[in-house]
């Protein structure tokens, strides 16, 4: 990793996004990051970009400087010398985190949403049960129903 992240340019996107200098990065990259599951894909990534293979963007979840945790998405590419071999990677990060909170936030609430929905489709279709015992109750005693259920 110390490799690639020499070829990384890791200095602005060290500063700005995680807080910390390129010396510091390149001191402890993986103490910035978390044992999110996505990083191991991400790491897989790492390994094959310096192996010469071209990757698709991925995520990678890591520690901010001041302790908060960060997304970011990564784009890389491996460059190559004149014989073929991987002489560094290039890439770029962008931190992703908002646009993660706002996914997470939107996920709650679908889930809000659905659970509501089912209680209030189960509160009517017992208030339907209910009504159908009521007409029922009413129809044995020579009345008229005192519901209509529309189906």
């Amino acid at each position: 990793y110390h490799r690639l992240l020499q070829h990384q340019k890791s200095t602005r996107t060290g500063r700005k996004i995680l807080g910390h200098t390129q010396d510091e990065i390149l001191k402890d990259f993986r103490a910035l990051i978390t044992d999110h599951e996505v990083n191991q894909k991400a790491l897989s990534h790492f390994k094959s970009s310096l192996r010469g293979i071209i990757q698709p963007s991925f995520e990678l979840h890591v520690i901010h400087k001041d302790g908060s945790f960060r997304w970011l998405d990564i784009s890389q590419v491996p460059t190559m010398g004149n014989s073929g071999e991987v002489i560094g990677v290039e890439g770029i990060a962008h931190d992703i985190t908002e646009r993660k909170r706002t996914e997470e936030e939107i996920q709650k609430n679908m889930d809000a949403l659905e659970r509501f929905q089912n209680v209030t489709v189960d509160r009517e279709l017992q208030m339907i049960k209910l009504k159908k015992e009521i007409n029922k109750f009413f129809l044995e005693k020579n009345e008229s129903e005192k519901y209509t259920i529309v189906s």
